[in-house]
C-alpha cells in the first residue's frame, strides 16, 4: 500500500492510522523535514501535497522569554519566510513528485490560481474562497490545473477524496510519460 508521510505544525486531531507524522513548528523546520523527507533528488514521495501554509513572515528576533508589556506600542521587524513548496517546484527537474498547493483567496480567485501554479510551478493549485474554506463541514474549490479547472463541492472529506484522485491521476500520467 501507499506511504503516507504527514509534516504537520501544532493540531489537535489525531494522526490517521498508518501514517507517519512529522511534527514541525516554524517554516523553516518544516522545510529542514520536507528536506529530509524528499531526499536531495526529491525522489523521496510521488506526491507533495502542501494542504496548509505557514505565516508568510517570521519576527527577525524571537524572544527567550515573554514579551512584558512596557509601552503603549511596540515594533517587530519581520522577515520573509522561505516558500517552502515554490523551492521544490524551483527544484523539480522530472515531473515527480507530483506538487499540489493550496490557495485562500478573498477575491480574483482564478486569477490569483492561475498566477500561483505557474510562480509556485506546481501541478495544480486547489483554490477557494476564505468565506467557503474556513468553518462548516461543507467546501467548494476549483482545482487549477494542466488538464483543466474543475469544480469540486461537497463535503470537506469528499472534496478531499476527488482532490487525491486526481492527484492519482496525474501520478499514473507521469508514470506513462
Amino acid at each position: 500500500g501507499a506511504r503516507v508521510t504527514l509534516v504537520s505544525g501544532p493540531v489537535g486531531l489525531p494522526t490517521p492510522p498508518g501514517v507517519t507524522r512529522v511534527d514541525v513548528r516554524s517554516a523553516l523546520e518544516l522545510q529542514s523535514r520536507l528536506d529530509e523527507v524528499l531526499g536531495a533528488r526529491l525522489d523521496g514521495a510521488d506526491a507533495v501535497v502542501m494542504a496548509a501554509a505557514v505565516a508568510d513572515y517570521r519576527p527577525a528576533q524571537v524572544a527567550a522569554d515573554k514579551l512584558k508589556k512596557s509601552a503603549d506600542t511596540l515594533t517587530l521587524e519581520l522577515v520573509k519566510n522561505p516558500d517552502v513548496i515554490a523551492e521544490i517546484g524551483r527544484r523539480r527537474a522530472m515531473p515527480r513528485p507530483v506538487l499540489v498547493a493550496f490557495a485562500v483567496e478573498t477575491r480574483d480567485l482564478l486569477d490569483n490560481a492561475r498566477k500561483k501554479r505557474q510562480s509556485k510551478r506546481v501541478d495544480m493549485v486547489v483554490a477557494n474562497t476564505a468565506q467557503d474554506g474556513f468553518g462548516g463541514d461543507d467546501n467548494e474549490v476549483v482545482v487549477v490545473g494542466a488538464d483543466g479547472e474543475p469544480t469540486l463541492r461537497g463535503s470537506k472529506r469528499a472534496v478531499a477524496e476527488r482532490i487525491l484522485d486526481l492527484v492519482q491521476s496525474r501520478m499514473t500520467w507521469t508514470s506513462s510519460t
